[in-house]
């Protein structure tokens, strides 16, 4: 029987899918991120990854492509699935790897994804900042990523200011706030943008989001949900909720642990048993919340920005204040850049003589005020302890604890709640604690707050004979060893450091 030189052809031939994976692996590294989802990373070109499956631009379409390209033939979905689950298995062989969303840390270099199609990303050294063609790092993008204009150098971020309505005691704990903006290794305040009816709040919010992380979607509406919330916290680094008028305990816990790093698990979708890690920590903006309504422990994490109502004499069309954005996005983004580069060279030999919660981005605040002559550092610690008192004011049980407690105290929680019985309110009140368990909750949350106040609060657990947690709690004038309150302490810290 005679050999067939076309069956044995065929039979050598690889199949469609076989095909597929050659292309893939030609063009693309494969790899698996921290968060289980698989990108194709171009070997040479613009380094943008592309998601296995999705709406569009995906692996797959691209594989379909150059198929056809190569064949004149359109490959069937079957082969174009049996290639993903070729090349998903051998991305799950190997090491997960950190994918980055917009700004990325790599030793003491920060990059930046200008987000548009050249791949290209800002790399900022200690000192200066330049464009580079492909970091050495992964990014990858969402729906919500927008291309940054491209920065000018020598810009000016003083522009901002023509722009946006912020008071000039404010001006550089913002530009501060921007600055660590860009270091996603480090905790970031909540930027919370105020003010009455007329202050531009929305518009402030929109322009300064847009320069942390420009998004086709600046302003975002409150989360429903928490699966809301990881799902648009998953998708964005810089988060701007519009208009929020409160916050319920679960979301304000949420916005705590986003603001200094989360971990979040929920089922991946059109499944029953597989589970999504989501680990994020990002830089947010509210604006619309009432600041007296807050958590202690999410008070403790924001920066106050109260701005003023604007004049008829000096209101602004939106549309031109818009143009100017445009106009001046490149200078001011420039402008921040070169800061952002001087920060980063002075940040090593800066030295705090007392450290706030956000002790890293109080060094950030040193560095510039070091740089630039200004009292950022001071002007952070002051609208802290505003936005603590405040948070005191609206509490009923600390407010009477205040009243009550003229010497230092010591005791369990239990004989708290009966020494305060006489102070307890008539109508209900939610922050007023039923039982001692809540007692304790209220001084453990509540003890940095008061802290800024000059109120010393100790846990002394509960080694003693009776074997009850006791506390100690000491008012500001009961601090003999303080000539004034640790607020103005801090206050007088700051403003020696600065200088």
């Amino acid at each position: 029987m005679e050999n067939n030189p076309t069956a044995s052809t065929e039979l050598n031939k690889p199949s469609p899918a076989e095909t597929l994976v050659m292309l893939a692996k030609l063009k693309y590294e494969i790899i698996r991120t921290l968060e289980g989802d698989l990108l194709a990373v171009p070997l040479t070109g613009p380094k943008i990854a592309k998601p296995f499956k999705g709406m569009q631009n995906t692996l797959g379409d691209d594989l379909m492509s150059k198929y056809r390209e190569m064949t004149h033939k359109i490959p069937s979905e079957r082969a174009i699935n049996d290639a993903l689950r070729v090349l998903a298995s051998d991305a799950y062989s190997q090491d997960p790897v950190k994918a980055h969303l917009r700004y990325a840390r790599f030793g003491e270099l920060i990059y930046i994804d200008i987000g548009d199609t050249t791949g290209n990303a800002i790399e900022i050294r200690p000192g200066s900042w330049s464009i580079v063609e492909r970091p050495p790092v992964y990014f990858r993008r969402t729906i919500l990523t927008a291309p940054l204009s491209r920065p000018v150098s020598g810009g000016n971020i003083a522009n901002l200011f023509t722009i946006i309505n912020v008071p000039t005691h404010l001006q550089s704990l913002l530009v501060g706030w921007l600055i660590a903006s860009m270091d996603p290794s480090i905790p970031h305040p909540i930027l919370a943008v105020n003010g009455e009816q007329g202050s531009g709040k929305s518009f402030a919010s929109s322009k300064i989001s847009s320069l942390v992380d420009p998004s086709p979607a600046p302003l975002q509406s409150p989360p429903k949900d928490i699966t809301s919330w990881i799902e648009l916290a998953a998708g964005a680094y810089g988060i701007s909720l519009d208009n929020l008028s409160k916050i319920s305990d679960v979301f304000s816990d949420a916005l705590c642990r986003a603001s200094t790093g989360d971990s979040s698990v929920k089922r991946a979708n059109y499944s029953d048993k597989d589970l999504v890690l989501h680990q994020f920590k990002r830089v947010i903006i509210i604006n619309g919340i009432n600041l007296m309504e807050m958590r202690d422990d999410l008070a403790d994490r924001i920066i106050p920005m109260n701005l003023p109502v604007i004049s008829h004499e000096t209101k602004q069309y939106e549309s031109y204040l818009d143009k100017q954005w445009e106009q001046l996005y490149p200078e001011i983004l420039g402008g921040l850049l070169d800061l952002c580069a001087k920060a980063l060279e002075r940040l090593p030999d800066v030295k705090l003589l007392s450290l706030p919660r956000m002790a890293d981005f109080a060094r950030v605040l040193q560095a510039l005020d070091e740089i630039c002559g200004t009292e950022s550092l001071a002007q952070y610690r002051e609208e802290i302890g505003k936005s603590a008192s405040n948070s005191i004011d609206n509490d009923t049980f600390l407010k009477a604890l205040g009243n009550q407690i003229e010497n230092s105290w010591t005791g369990t929680a239990s004989e708290l709640l009966d020494e305060m019985s006489s102070k307890m309110p008539y109508h209900v009140d939610k922050t007023w604690p039923q039982n001692s368990r809540q007692v304790t909750d209220k001084l453990a949350r509540s003890a940095p707050t008061l802290r800024k106040v000059g109120w010393l609060i100790e846990n002394l657990g509960s080694n003693n004979h009776s074997n009850a947690q006791r506390w100690m709690i000491t008012p500001p004038a009961s601090l003999a060893s303080h000539s004034f309150t640790l607020y103005t302490k801090e206050i007088g810290d700051s403003r020696s450091e600065a200088s």
